[in-house]
């Protein structure tokens, strides 16, 4: 019998680890394991499978490369070793992976193996989930790839960003603030309290046909800035805000200027004036792959003339795409009407949106504003994102700013493809960071009980393996979003309706999130478990008044510990094992300074968890009493009490 061994995360096996900047050469290493020495097959490594998407204009090359330089590195001699069912033979095959250019490796290994009289193909590569580390053999010539992603020298991270917490606002339901330049909208309906439960009007069609609208203002954001820093976030994302029909504002009409029922333009300025003396930062949604049908630019219902609907000669023609028989038909966002596609690349909307000195993206950075986040970034070309890229690299050197670009991804951007493309996102210097949507899915699996703590880890591992490490420890990490149900509602799933213990997780979850690599980004409402389904629930109005303020506390000191505490920002993670799939245990590391996080998803109110530890004392900072120092001995073990299904200890 003959077996195969691999693991992407061992150096044994792969060294360097994880992502390397273009240029680094990777050693690959593959064992054999040979049972039958009576009769020993013979075993030959054909070659390294190599698939290489590189650049935009290497993107569908695709390569298979022999690997003359792969050699059995072990002797007979030498590596036989006794088992209970009697010898077995280990043969250790290594090679070199040139990585000369930037792009996303992918290989496994084609072994032909001779026995009994006949060749047998075999192909080892990447496990059936294709998250790295141990992977699996079958029999010919293909099968799923490990993958190596190769970066851009000198990719950087603004250090501010890795710093920050993130808090995202819908602002027509955060808080309805004064604001004398309120407008309202034709063909809309504005709730008679606060508190009335979201609802969309729609046709027969399914298309939403009068606008619903709660009143939240930009004045409102003002004025809850204490409240926002107290929770412990210093950036502000904002879901559009930009001239709209709409209550979520994605179907923009004028990118230019705020839009008149939050306050217009006056309000714009006073949030970036108030939060900037508080040194809070202020991340606007760009929605830059489709407008609004009643905009500026495409002006279906004539409000604007010189919009591109039905006029030729308009400067806004080529942005979008209309058909040959009529313009009525054109390319629409995921078939919405109302959201006509633009052509990211066309050279108008190109210098209007990015290039111009008096770009969108200029106007709005030079205003103040932090960075953006990209709305639907896989479906923004690569060469559209670069020169967003560009333009904020252009103003930070005249402001001394440092814009981020953020990109909502629901993949790993690593490997995401769109559109039959593999994105460059990271192996150019495009994205700054994404929206961490796996972290998210990840953490609900574990909660739910879809998946132990070993595979919460495995999966964890994998971001790691894939990312560049800049950009790892940039990863948005959410509490939830517009787009999917909060988080508060996704753990009374996970807690079979208790709700007591729902609280608990979404506690707990909030303990993973800061103290993990990465970015933590509070959708309000999430610290008060505001509880809500699938949109439009999830963008019901903050309940000021009514809030979890035991739950806001927890969140806040957890921000807090984050801050204090530098090897939650930039230290290393290993995870810890624990005889329990229910705990899931990891440290994180910054030379000297260590911390230790322990998750239960356990129901009892306590928890004895037993870890392996560095020698030397452990005090609490989170879970458990304050005078409840552990002290780990000569042996290596601690013991550690949880409560409340969460312990953050720092080692002294």
């Amino acid at each position: 019998m003959i077996t195969f061994l691999h693991n992407s995360r061992s150096e044994s096996f792969r060294s360097p680890f994880g992502s390397v900047p273009a240029g680094e050469k990777v050693t690959l290493a593959i064992e054999s394991y040979e049972d039958n020495l009576d009769n020993p097959a013979e075993i030959k490594l054909a070659e390294l499978s190599l698939r290489f998407f590189g650049t935009e204009d290497e993107s569908e090359k695709e390569t298979f490369e022999p690997v003359v330089s792969a050699i059995p590195l072990a002797h007979e001699a030498a590596n036989v070793t006794e088992t209970e069912h009697g010898k077995r033979l280990k043969t250790v095959f290594s090679c070199t992976l040139n990585c000369e250019k930037q792009g996303v490796y992918f290989y496994g290994f084609h072994f032909v193996v001779r026995e009994d009289g006949r060749d047998i193909n075999l192909f080892y590569g990447n496990n059936e989930e294709c998250i790295g580390g141990i992977g699996a053999c079958r029999e010919g010539l293909d099968g799923n790839y490990y993958t190596v992603t190769v970066h851009k020298k000198g990719l950087k991270v603004p250090e501010w960003f890795k710093k920050s917490v993130i808090y995202q606002i819908f602002p027509d339901r955060f808080c309805k603030g004064y604001d004398a330049l309120a407008e309202q909208k034709p063909n809309s309906f504005m709730y008679g309290t606060w508190d009335d439960l979201p609802m969309y009007i729609k046709n027969a069609e399914n298309d939403v046909v009068r606008w619903d609208f709660h009143g939240g203002n930009l004045s409102g954001v003002s004025e809850k800035l204490p409240y926002i820093e107290a929770l412990g976030a210093n950036v502000i994302y904002l879901n559009p805000v930009f001239k709209a029909a709409s209550n979520h504002r994605y179907d923009t009409e004028d990118y230019m200027h705020v839009d008149g029922l939050l306050g217009g333009d006056p309000a714009m300025d006073l949030l970036l004036y108030v939060s900037a003396k508080d040194n809070v930062k202020i991340m606007l949604d760009g929605v830059f792959s489709h407008t609004g049908s009643d905009s500026i630019y495409f002006d279906k219902l004539g409000k604007y003339g010189g919009g591109a609907y039905k006029n030729k000669n308009s400067k806004y023609r080529d942005w979008y795409r209309f058909s040959e028989e009529s313009d009525d038909s054109y390319d629409c966002w995921w078939g919405v009407d109302v959201l006509p596609n633009v052509n990211e690349l066309a050279p108008g909307y190109l210098d209007f949106i990015a290039r111009d000195d008096d770009s969108v993206v200029k106007h709005w950075l030079r205003k103040g504003v932090a960075g953006f986040r990209l709305d639907v970034a896989d479906e923004l070309p690569d060469r559209f994102i670069k020169e967003l890229a560009n333009a904020c690299k252009e103003v930070s050197a005249e402001t001394g700013l440092d814009p981020v670009l953020l990109g909502e991804v629901w993949e790993d951007a690593s490997t995401k493809v769109s559109y039959g493309k593999l994105r460059s996102y990271f192996t150019e210097r495009e994205l700054s960071t994404v929206t961490d949507y796996p972290f998210r899915k990840i953490l609900l699996a574990f909660f739910g009980g879809d998946a132990g703590a070993d595979k919460t880890a495995e999966r964890f591992l994998s971001l790691k393996e894939n990312y560049p490490r800049e950009n790892y420890y940039a990863l948005v990490n959410m509490t939830g979003s517009h787009d999917v149900k909060r988080l508060m509602t996704a753990m009374l799933e996970a807690a079979g309706g208790k709700k007591a213990l729902a609280r608990r997780y979404v506690a707990n979850y909030a303990a993973v999130m800061f103290t993990f690599p990465g970015v933590p980004l509070v959708y309000y409402g999430d610290e008060t478990c505001l509880e809500g389904g699938e949109d439009p629930d999830n963008r019901r109005t903050y309940p000021w008044g009514r809030e979890d303020k035991n739950m806001i506390s927890v969140f806040a000191a957890l921000a807090g510990i984050r801050k204090k505490n530098p090897c939650l920002v930039k230290g290393e993670i290993e995870f810890l094992s624990t005889p329990m799939q229910d705990v899931l245990a990891y440290k994180r590391t910054l030379g000297s300074d260590e911390a230790v996080v322990v998750i239960s998803r356990g129901s009892e109110p306590e928890t004895e968890v037993e870890l392996e530890l560095e020698k030397g004392s452990y005090e609490p900072l989170f879970g458990a009493e304050e005078d409840a120092t552990v002290t780990c001995g000569e042996d290596g073990k601690v013991s550690l009490t949880i409560t409340n299904g969460c312990a953050i200890y720092k080692k002294i």
